[in-house]
């Protein structure tokens, strides 16, 4: 196996590592670990999801932003299969498939789940710490379930996190 060819392999490893990393620290609430996978800013477009139009942030932002959004969930799910790479020296592309469920506390009666299908385009730079994601675009192909959950769990956060009186 030729030394080019062995890089890959390893390149492709990590970022494919990366990935994982990100999503299972999404789902335990680790930020530190989450911070871990990003570059020092991140290229963000969730539109699809929020309606919200893209973004450019710190990554540390991010991750304020992320914290009371996501903080509030009883659980969530976050698969991400399929990753396929394109490298290219010190750059690289990957598309991953898209599994994210979602449930939180919710009054009796209300939907307590949300689940997306799609996939995400992510941009990767190779930094002097490992592959760190600079780039993360959602692509929703379906969804169902309560799109109110996030709503929900800020709610929750909000209230889990209130100074006391």
């Amino acid at each position: 196996m030729t030394e080019d060819r062995l890089q890959w392999l390893v390149d492709r490893t990590e970022i494919s590592e990366t990935i994982t990393r990100y999503f299972n620290a999404l789902d335990l609430r680790d930020w530190q670990a989450m911070r871990a996978t990003l570059d020092e800013t991140l290229d963000l477009d969730f539109s699809e999801l929020f309606g919200d139009p893209r973004a450019v942030l710190d990554s540390d932002a991010f991750i304020e932003f992320a914290q009371p959004l996501m903080g509030g969930f009883r659980a969530t799910q976050h698969l991400s299969p399929n990753h396929v790479i394109t490298i290219d020296g010190d750059s690289a592309e990957a598309t991953a498939y898209m599994y994210a469920w979602h449930a939180v506390e919710a009054p009796s009666g209300v939907e307590n789940t949300y689940t997306l299908r799609g996939s995400y385009d992510i941009s990767m730079r190779r930094t002097r710490n490992g592959w760190r994601m600079s780039r993360l675009r959602m692509h929703v192909w379906d969804e169902a379930g309560n799109k109110d959950v996030f709503r929900l769990s800020r709610e929750r956060y909000d209230a889990l996190h209130a100074a006391p009186s």
